[in-house]
């Protein structure tokens, strides 16, 4: 809270990663740095101003650590980046007679490539940030609905984006990736089940085995490469679909235990255990140890400890590997000394 020493400036946490022993947590306007060993907070605030969404779809905006240690923060009014060593933010606008700038303010995505090459998902276009020029290179009117929600580089270093109603595209660029010299689109077919599930892509996650599990409003996809063959995850009436709270997905990821934990937006969280078909519900209607504090959990990761946390729009909390309960972080610092 804003008056409250060593906390988190608010509880509507947009985004959260982890890196080198520091939690960076985005509440806008403040990024807030936690140091897991010392359990200090450290507070920097951004000169951006941040417009408040009215939209019924307010998903979290993402926020990254690259390579370099420089932290992307992603908003609705542009996009930011912090520098570690220097303690400072450099703000990057929409400038419509700049055609180095962003494509746009709204932020949908950041991603950093195998390369260590940022790529940026707007609600008007992606790009690439230029590291020797501090500008951007921009792919505007490329898709169908040109508001690009996710990004991935799948194994073989070809390019995924996700889109607010123009599907999945496939895109190989050359190798100094200026030019895209191929591109598949993937779309729902309403008579093929075995077709991309809603042309809303909210999230991509390639697991170790190469599988891209594919998030949207309507569900879950997981494509295997190979035969390039989508197959449905999806919550119905029917005995045989998947116990998900909800077909709405923020976020996936699959633990070491191969486990995939699948964020809703708005109903909870599960966790989803593929050789059993058991799933497990967290979600802020229930009691005990499968209540969380709220049910919109727009980011999940796991620590190098394999504590998994998530971020909702009402703080973080962590699981407690002794009980499976989630806690708060104050909770979960004293449980772990």
């Amino acid at each position: 809270k804003p008056g409250v020493e060593n906390s988190i400036y608010n509880n509507l946490v947009y985004g959260v990663v982890y890196h080198k022993n520091q939690l960076f947590i985005n509440t806008h306007p403040v990024l807030n740095v936690l140091d897991i060993r010392s359990k200090q907070i450290t507070r920097y605030k951004n000169n951006i101003t941040v417009e408040k969404k009215t939209s019924s779809y307010e998903k979290g905006t993402p926020i990254l650590v690259d390579k370099k240690d420089n932290v992307w923060i992603a908003s609705s009014s542009g996009l930011s980046k912090f520098n570690l060593s220097e303690k400072k933010f450099h703000n990057y606008i929409y400038n419509a007679d700049d055609e180095g700038s962003i494509p746009y303010n709204f932020i949908n995505a950041i991603y950093e490539d195998k390369q260590g090459e940022i790529w940026i998902g707007t609600t008007s276009g992606f790009c690439r940030y230029d590291a020797s020029t501090d500008k951007f290179i921009r792919f505007d009117g490329k898709f169908r609905n040109n508001s690009v929600l996710s990004i991935l580089q799948d194994n073989n270093g070809n390019f995924w984006f996700g889109t607010f109603g123009g599907g999945l595209n496939l895109l190989v660029f050359d190798n100094s990736k200026t030019k895209i010299i191929k591109q598949t689109n993937y779309s729902n077919n309403i008579n093929d089940e075995k077709t991309l599930i809603s042309d809303v892509v909210s999230a991509l996650y390639q697991d170790r085995s190469h599988i891209i599990w594919i998030g949207s409003f309507l569900g879950m996809n997981k494509l295997d490469l190979k035969p390039k063959k989508f197959l449905l995850y999806k919550k119905t009436e029917s005995d045989q679909s998947v116990n998900i709270l909800d077909n709405f997905i923020a976020s996936v990821y699959k633990d070491k235990n191969d486990v995939l934990w699948i964020g809703n937006w708005g109903k909870g969280l599960n966790l989803f255990n593929r050789k059993t078909g058991h799933v497990t519900h967290y979600a802020p209607t229930l009691t005990g140890k499968y209540k969380i504090v709220n049910g919109f959990v727009q980011a999940i990761f796991e620590d190098p400890e394999h504590n998994m946390w998530i971020a909702t729009r009402n703080g973080i909390q962590v699981l407690n590997l002794k009980d499976s309960s989630f806690v708060d972080l104050n909770s979960f610092y004293k449980i772990n000394g």
